[in-house]
């Protein structure tokens, strides 16, 4: 039990002290958009995908593991998976949106960690660990507590102001 909760414990201390450090970030220009977005450059080994957690027209998302070069820690991650199938010029457009969301900072939004370039991008981002609202509100849809509904709602219109 007391190694669990100490795993988890140093998950979370590299997790913040990742978030934190700006040192080892790159810039990376998003396109034409006027704000530089700071991100991590990593490299392949770096990331371990564990499972699928779904897909869609642009690519895969898969839950992941980020073992940091130098550290012994796993971090829980997200590894989205772009694919280029859907020509060049759509490709550029989502991973200019992509990567202008990595400029934001707000704790209602998981964050961009990291970018991992090769023969299809890979953006990593936080793991959120209750998983989709989507799929939570269609699970649960008929028995969701309205307080818990208005709280949603207000957490989602912060964000967008």
């Amino acid at each position: 039990m007391l190694y669990h909760r100490g795993r988890a414990i140093r998950r979370k201390r590299a997790m913040r002290r990742y978030l934190k450090s700006e040192e080892s970030f790159e810039p990376l220009g998003p396109g034409e958009k006027g704000a530089n977005v700071h991100a991590r450059i990593l490299r392949a080994p770096e990331l371990k995908k564990v499972k699928a957690l779904g897909s869609g027209v642009f690519g895969t998302v898969h839950k992941g593991l980020w073992i940091p070069e130098g550290d012994s820690v796993k971090i829980p991650v997200a590894i989205k998976t772009i694919q280029d199938h859907t020509g060049r010029q759509t490709f550029t457009e989502i991973t200019d949106h992509m990567l202008s969301m990595g400029s934001l900072d707000h704790p209602y939004i998981v964050r961009l960690l990291g970018v991992c370039p090769g023969a299809s991008l890979q953006l990593v981002t936080q793991l959120s660990s209750q998983g989709s609202l989507l799929k939570h509100i269609r699970h649960h849809r008929d028995n969701l507590d309205p307080q818990r509904l208005l709280n949603w709602c207000v957490q989602i219109a912060k964000v967008r102001s």
